[in-house]
């Protein structure tokens, strides 16, 4: 899906660069996945990673996992220290475009499959709604 924004950027910029940085933010992105799979399941396996999160997915969709899921580079916080850095290097503007095109897609997914629930968007509501509250 990154293919025609991709295409409009380097018409529009004429750059290499920018360009690639745009196609890294809305793939790369997605490393969280990997590095959440890393840490709960103390594997490094990129196959058994992306199994974990196929699984994941499907059981949110039947509402079987209770907890919220969090990503950190899908989070708002991110996104802001993102924002904060591109005023003094522009080129992370380019990267953070391809990261707010990547998570467009992802809340149409949300939006047609699930509730809006099952993904925390910011540390600070995740923390929120998965505190003890006993």
């Amino acid at each position: 899906f990154s293919v025609l924004p991709s295409a409009a950027v380097y018409y529009f910029t004429g750059s290499l660069l920018k360009t690639a940085l745009f196609i890294s933010g809305a793939v790369f992105i997605d490393a969280d996945h990997y590095i959440d799979y890393v840490f709960r399941k103390r594997s490094l396996s990129l196959r058994a990673a992306y199994r974990y999160n196929i699984e994941l997915s499907k059981l949110c969709l039947k509402r079987l996992n209770d907890k919220p899921i969090i990503h950190c580079f899908h989070t708002i916080e991110f996104f802001l220290i993102l924002a904060f850095m591109s005023f003094f290097l522009p080129s992370v503007g380019w990267l953070l475009a391809g990261m707010a095109f990547h998570i467009a897609l992802d809340w149409v997914e949300i939006i047609r499959s699930y509730d809006t629930g099952v993904r925390s968007f910011s540390f600070i509501l995740y923390r929120y709604r998965t505190k003890d509250r006993t």
